[in-house]
């Protein structure tokens, strides 16, 4: 009885991990989608205004903002209030969502025009930090110019288990 006990828990444990693992690369690929839309907006933004990129984190606040922001052209809450890109509700992502001027390597990798790290994740450095061991927590994804989507931190790349 206490060997299946056993065999039974550790099963369990095995099929737990795979269940998280699914669900973590399913909620990846939704914030990639995101992120390729994001990237979209903000090329289309610089178009539009002398090539000034937007850059910031995309929060609830945005909604709020008029267009364009009073924190100037390049605040990333244009995208929103200028109707580039339809609102979302960022506050409950589990990614920290930040548009990015691809001549700046601050927060994103340079040229990359749009970013999302784990809301928990040690790489993220707007985010509030978590003590809790989170196998995910190193997870990021950058879109550059050209639309490629690149892994950041410890992220699979998509078409690799856990990524697709």
């Amino acid at each position: 009885m206490l060997v299946t006990m056993t065999l039974i828990g550790t099963m369990t444990m095995v099929a737990f991990h795979y269940f998280l693992s699914g669900a973590e690369g399913r909620e990846a690929q939704t914030t990639s989608v995101l992120l390729s839309e994001l990237g979209h907006a903000n090329k289309m933004y610089a178009l539009d205004h002398g090539g000034v990129y937007t850059s910031g984190v995309l929060t609830a606040e945005c909604d709020k903002e008029t267009c364009p922001s009073s924190k100037g052209a390049a605040d990333a809450c244009n995208l929103i209030s200028c109707k580039v890109i339809p609102s979302e509700n960022w506050d409950t992502l589990g990614w920290l969502v930040r548009a990015h001027d691809p001549a700046n390597g601050y927060n994103c990798r340079m040229g990359a025009v749009a970013c999302a790290w784990r809301k928990n994740g040690l790489n993220c450095p707007d985010c509030p930090k978590s003590t809790r061991k989170d196998p995910y927590q190193n997870w990021g994804y950058a879109i550059d110019g050209s639309e490629k989507m690149t892994a950041e931190g410890e992220a699979p790349e998509f078409g690799t288990k856990g990524g697709n």
